[in-house]
């Protein structure tokens, strides 16, 4: 039974620490300098009617969003299945000075209830 949960305990401590700081989207924003170009997670909802697609560079963009603030995010790669407007979204990667938000990996959210229920 230890062992059982010792090893849930690092699963999810390597899903929680995929690399970077986990700013809210308020604190990213607003702390522009401190977060440029560094490596960093955020998670917020996908606004519904913000996402784009460009067929000529292979780009998605879209809006993300908490409670208090919204990032414009764009991506180059494989979309996940489980990407909808207006579901919650992990995006990692880098803020730019333009107030944008490069990602470079797009994930679910991680909670209990997502790793027993997929």
């Amino acid at each position: 039974m230890i062992i059982l949960v010792a090893g849930l305990g690092i699963f999810l401590f390597s899903l929680a620490s995929h690399g970077g700081e986990n700013p809210a989207i308020i604190e990213l924003t607003s702390r522009r300098d401190y977060f440029y170009d560094r490596k960093v997670n955020i998670e917020g909802n996908i606004t519904p009617g913000s996402v784009s697609w460009d067929n000529n560079t292979r780009t998605i963009s879209f809006i993300i969003a908490d409670e208090t603030a919204s990032v414009p995010v764009f991506f180059q790669g494989v979309v996940p299945d489980s990407f909808k407007p207006g579901t919650d979204l992990v995006v990692e990667g880098k803020y730019r000075t333009n107030g944008s938000f490069e990602a470079q990996h797009l994930g679910r959210s991680i909670s209990f209830c997502t790793i027993c229920h997929g």
